[in-house]
């Protein structure tokens, strides 16, 4: 069945602000496991399947074996609706922590910020995001379509290894991964780290398969290592990685 709500369309953990998960500054640990989460929509928020640590929130997520099709962050109007189907670690102050293992993640969108997964997004917002194994495909958002990290001066760490990203697209930057970019004022000092995964066939203006540290005077740190880069496209910029 299909679930609507502000925020995490299905499931809202430990949010500061919002839909009743404690005070702000909530604090909560989710454990998703062997589950399938399909057509489900945050209408003025993020995570349209599920959103963590939103406002200021201190929450741990942990998905394993699960599938996410068909979910979305439509957050009008911008820049909220981060998070296709995941939003971590979303605004200031927070800090989420969140570990993904062999998951598939599909046409999912997102308003503003990743596709699939929007993590570390705002100034102050200090997540550890951990992808395992997992495969993101047909995903779509303006930046990151399939994930979008340290975005608008966050300072978080996306680790991803043996994960395939497969025809993302981003109408502006990062059609497989957008990291650390659009500062706005703030100090920007998140770390991308990817080993052993596949970029193919994703799209953007600028990096089709990852974009890091895409304004200037951003401190962003990223380490590629075993990664295979092939027929991703860039219409500004580097089609594989910029």
């Amino acid at each position: 069945n299909s679930n609507y709500a502000a925020y995490g369309g299905a499931i809202n953990n430990a949010d500061g602000d919002y839909n009743g998960q404690g005070a702000h500054g909530g604090t909560g640990a989710l454990v998703v496991t062997g589950s399938l989460f399909e057509s489900n929509t945050a209408l003025s928020g993020d995570g349209g399947a599920i959103d963590n640590a939103g406002g200021a929130g201190n929450g741990s997520l942990t998905v394993s074996n699960s599938i996410f099709t068909s979910n979305e962050a439509e957050g009008l109007p911008l820049p909220e609706g981060n998070g296709g189907a995941i939003d971590n670690g979303d605004e200031s102050g927070s800090n989420g922590v969140l570990s993904v293992s062999g998951s598939m993640f599909s046409l999912n969108t997102a308003a503003f910020g990743g596709g699939a997964i929007d993590s570390a997004d705002d100034g102050g917002s200090q997540t550890n995001t951990t992808v395992t194994g997992s495969t993101f495909a047909n995903n779509s958002a303006i930046d990151g379509g399939g994930i979008d990290s340290d975005d608008n001066a966050g300072s978080g760490t996306l680790t991803v290894s043996t994960s395939t990203f497969t025809t993302n697209s981003a109408s502006s930057d990062g059609g497989g991964i957008n990291s650390v970019d659009n500062n706005v004022g703030h100090a920007v000092s998140g770390k991308l780290i990817v080993s052993t995964s596949t970029f193919y066939q994703n799209s953007a203006i600028d990096g089709g398969g990852i974009n890091n540290g895409g304004d200037s005077s951003l401190n962003g740190a990223l380490t590629a290592t075993a990664t295979t880069f092939d027929a991703n496209t860039a219409s500004v910029s580097l089609g594989g990685a910029s």
